[in-house]
Formats: C-alpha cells, sequence, structure tokens
C-alpha cells in the first residue's frame, strides 16, 4: 500500500505485488528473508545445508609404519643367476692385438646380490617416503651373538636415495637365527621416542636365499614366531629353486603366507611392492578440533584413488576411535579390504583411510524429516527420506516446507475474490459477503474495470476488452476505443504546442483540453 503499483502486477500469485515482493517470481507470501538477511527472499536463494567441520584423511594423517630389512649377505648370494646387464670392454682388436674402440658391447651375469642391491636401491625412494626404514646384513659381525651389522639406523620421516650403506662384498656363512633373534631382543624395528609406538604398524622383512647348512632352522623358526607374537610380522624373500621348502615353513612361522619368490631385478621390485601394499596401515591419527569436534559423529570411507566406500561403527568389521591417542583403526573385514584394494592398485599409496569429523551439538536423536537438518543425529542431513521440500506457500493448506506445520509464517488474511454466502472476508477488506444480498449473491451485469463480481459467477471483469473507453484525448493513444489515435485532434500548424495559459480558453498545449 504503501509503494505505487498502478497495474498491481503479481507474478507468483502470492498476494504480494511484483514490486514490493522480496521474490516476485516465486510464491512466498511469508516474505521469510534469512539466509541470509539480504533482501531477496528465501524462496529465490539456494538453501546452505551445513557441512562437517573437519575433514582428517590418509594422505596427511596416517600413521607411517616402521620396516627394517634383514639382508643375507653370505657367500651363497654371490651365485650368479640369469640376468645380465652390458658392461664395458674391448669391442674390437687390431692385427696385433691392441684395442681399438671400447664401449658397452659385452655382457656381465648379476649375482643374488647384485640383483637385490638393484632392486632396493630403485625402490629407495618411494620405500623411505611410505615407510620408516632401517637396515641391517649378515654376516657382518666377529661372532653370532653380535649379527647383524646395522647399516641404516630406523629413524622416523627420513627419506633415503639408496641403500649403498648395506652394499659389502658377500662372503661368509648365514646366521640366520642370531640375526632374527638380535633383532627381537635390540627391537631394531622401533624408534625412540615414538608416542604413537602402540599403534604404528612394524615388520621385518628378511631377504636370503635360506641356505640353512650352516645354521638352525629350528632355531630360525623359533626366532620367526617370537617375533610375530610379538606383533611383529616377518616377510621373507628368497629366490626360486633355492631351499624353497625353507622359505614356506619361515613365511608360515612370520604369519606372512606366502613367500616372496624372485628371480631378478624386477621379480624383486614386484615383491617389495606386494609388501608396500600388504602394511597400507588400518590405523590414522584424526586430531579434533580443540574440542570442537565430536568423535560419536564421524563418517569413515576407504578411499580407493578417488571412490570411497562407507565403512560401518563398530567391531568387529567397522571402524573403532581411540580417544587418548586420537587414532581410528578398521578392523576385520574392512582392515582386509583396504588391504586387497592397496594390493591390486598401481600406485598403493592412492589407497588409504578418508575420515570426516562433525562438529560438537546438542542434538537430541528423533525422527529424520524433511528439514534440512540432521534429526538423528548422524552428520546427514534428511538422509533415508524422499525429499521434496521448498518454501512455504501461503494459502495452498499443504506443508510445502515439511516441518510439520501448514501456512505457517503466513498473514491471517490471503485476498482473494469475495465469495457469497460463505461468512468469510475472502478479499481481505474487512467485510464479509458485501455486495450480496442476503446469503448469497444479487447479480446483475459485470461492471468493466470496478475489480467485482457484479454477476456473481466467481470471475471478475470477465468479458470486459482489453480496452475501457474514455474521451478521446490528443495523446497519442485510442483513448475512446474506436481504433483511431487523436481522432478530431488538430493537425499539421494548425496546433503550434506551448505550455498551457490558463483563462485563456485556448488548448495551447495541443492536447484537445483547454486550460487543464
Amino acid at each position: 500500500p504503501t509503494v505505487a503499483n498502478i497495474n498491481q502486477a503479481d507474478s507468483d500469485g502470492d498476494g504480494r505485488g511484483n514490486v514490493c515482493d522480496n521474490c516476485p517470481n516465486v510464491a512466498n507470501n511469508n516474505q521469510v528473508d534469512t539466509n541470509p538477511a539480504n533482501g531477496i527472499g528465501d524462496a529465490c536463494e539456494v538453501i546452505t545445508v551445513p557441512t562437517p567441520c573437519e575433514t582428517a584423511d590418509i594422505s596427511g594423517t596416517r600413521i607411517k609404519p616402521n620396516v627394517y630389512f634383514d639382508l643375507d649377505n653370505s657367500g651363497s648370494m654371490d651365485t650368479d643367476t640369469s640376468e645380465t646387464v652390458p658392461s664395458w670392454c674391448c669391442c674390437e682388436t687390431d692385427s696385433w692385438g691392441n684395442c681399438e674402440y671400447s664401449g658397452y658391447c659385452c655382457t656381465t651375469t648379476l649375482t643374488r646380490w647384485e640383483v637385490l642391491m638393484n632392486a632396493i636401491n630403485s625402490k629407495a625412494t618411494t620405500m623411505t617416503t611410505n615407510f620408516n626404514v632401517g637396515a641391517a646384513y649378515y654376516p657382518g659381525m666377529s661372532s653370532n651373538s653380535d649379527e647383524p651389522k646395522e647399516c641404516i639406523d630406523l629413524l622416523p620421516d627420513r627419506v633415503l636415495s639408496d641403500f649403498n650403506a648395506c652394499n659389502v662384498a658377500p662372503d661368509g656363512g648365514t646366521p640366520l637365527p642370531h640375526s632374527l633373534n638380535n633383532i627381537r631382543l635390540r627391537k631394531s624395528y622401533e624408534f625412540t621416542p615414538d608416542p604413537l609406538n602402540a599403534e604404528r604398524g612394524k615388520a621385518v622383512v628378511v631377504i636370503t636365499d635360506a641356505e640353512s647348512a650352516d645354521f638352525s632352522m629350528t632355531d630360525a623358526l623359533n626366532y620367526t614366531t617370537q617375533l610375530k607374537n610379538t606383533g611383529i610380522k616377518v616377510y621373507f624373500m628368497g629366490f626360486a629353486g633355492v631351499n624353497e621348502s625353507n622359505m614356506v615353513s619361515l613365511a608360515a612361522a612370520g604369519g606372512t603366507t606366502p613367500w616372496y619368490k624372485v628371480t631378478d631385478t624386477n621379480s624383486i621390485i614386484t615383491a617389495l611392492n606386494a609388501i608396500s601394499a600388504a602394511m597400507i596401515p588400518c590405523t590414522v591419527t584424526v586430531p579434533l578440533n580443540d574440542g570442537n569436534d565430536d568423535p560419536t559423529r564421524m563418517q569413515v570411507s576407504i578411499n580407493n584413488n578417488g571412490t570411497l566406500i562407507g565403512v560401518a561403527p563398530g567391531t568387529p568389521n567397522g571402524w573403532t576411535y581411540n580417544t587418548a591417542s586420537k587414532t581410528l583403526a578398521l578392523n576385520g573385514s574392512s582392515c582386509t579390504n583396504l588391504k586387497s584394494y592397496a594390493t591390486a592398485a598401481a600406485d598403493p599409496s592412492k589407497v588409504g583411510v578418508a575420515v570426516k569429523v562433525a562438529c560438537k551439538v546438542n542434538c537430541t536423536p528423533s525422527a529424520e524429516i524433511c528439514d534440512y537438518l540432521d534429526n538423528n543425529c548422524n552428520t546427514l542431513v534428511d538422509d533415508g527420506i524422499v525429499c521434496n521440500c521448498g518454501y512455504e506457500v501461503c494459502g495452498d493448506h499443504a506443508d510445502n516446507d515439511c516441518d510439520g506445520q501448514v501456512d505457517e509464517g503466513c498473514p491471517t488474511c490471503i485476498p482473494h475474490p469475495e465469495v457469497c454466502g460463505d461468512g468469510i472476508d475472502n478479499d481481505c477488506d474487512g467485510n464479509i459477503d458485501e455486495n450480496c444480498s442476503g446469503s448469497g449473491c444479487d447479480p446483475e451485469p459485470e461492471i468493466c474495470g470496478d475489480g467485482i463480481d457484479n454477476d456473481c459467477d466467481e470471475a471478475i471483469d470477465e468479458g470486459c476488452p482489453t480496452c475501457n473507453p474514455d474521451p478521446e484525448v490528443c495523446d497519442g493513444y485510442d483513448n475512446d476505443c474506436d481504433g483511431q489515435i487523436d481522432e478530431g485532434c488538430p493537425t499539421g500548424s494548425e496546433c503550434d504546442p506551448e505550455p498551457e495559459i490558463c483563462g485563456d480558453d485556448i488548448d495551447n498545449d495541443c492536447d484537445g483540453l483547454m486550460d487543464e
């Protein structure tokens, strides 16, 4: 009523003229504007759904496992393999036996130790990025009780370009049992201090030809089992066709069946990749945000190279959270699935655990309804139900916004044409059944342009022409609706428009009116 609205246009039919409507194209008689309060009705803005307040994932928060390599450097590792490499030599001599030119025209056969060093050097950067790595070789000491010789101390987050510190010429016997036992006693697979020691994965990787002529297999199996029983898996890698029955038994004792059978550099690299995949951690750190995050409101997924597979909470096969260490663990089949995805992946580092943590809220669980809220307090909005909700439309007697209320926030009266005999003020003018006779409507011919249902057929101004006749005025319009414009008005030079002069009985401004 306070803004000129000459044609009373109301595009959305909500009883609010376009010039006054904060959302003229969507019915919103209640004119709600809270999302945000910016002068545009909420019905015309995108509804903002709450999102979790923090995300932690494997890429930044995984607990890096410890891997300790125990390398067999005994004399039998100097045995040739079938792998050869080009080598520098004299390629051609003259008639006197002098070398005319040299180059890589010869081949050299690599030993077991050489292919082992080639393989672990090629994977050094990758392995020491994904794991905390240490290494030792045997024999390397003067007595069995001192084996093995540590060549790389296990330290956290140290990246190496090679394992050349361990590259010494093979020689001597195979004190494998003593090497395993002393790694166990020294806890060479740990570093201190380590606040996450209890949660951190640990393993020993033994690369050997398992020549048992000079050591006791019974002792080797015993010490391997003791390592496994303390939570340290022992992986065994050996050469095909060499003491394979010993390798089968040792891998079983270490809890890592089957053993990894290798023949050359590439097969050792493949075995190292498989061991890396098997050691993908099922535990991640999830540091909470100054007490604002709620560990009971988490979404946990396996991230398989960008594809998220949801994990249910709880044991034996879901996830559990340790509030003391702020770590989350996958258990049972969910951990097995994680490792399976990693084993099958071209890049195991692309497989991990993604965790979304929602903020703490004062949430009392109730049945989920379509209201853009997390009613059941599981961090999901309107989950498990089909919603087709919008904003409330006044006067349609429907719960449009799915909040269980009808026409809330609407004015008490929504204008409609007056209906005679219903005892209601339909047009919201304070009068009931006005222009009606008795209990009904007193019909009379429809009067065009008065906005009233004169003939009592519940239609206003029906049958009226689009043009309502008025006296013709020289203004460029067909005022009298006869199809002619400004008929009877002077033309050409008969009238020279100028400002109207009152009292001279002349149409000074040539609009067909005098002294107006």
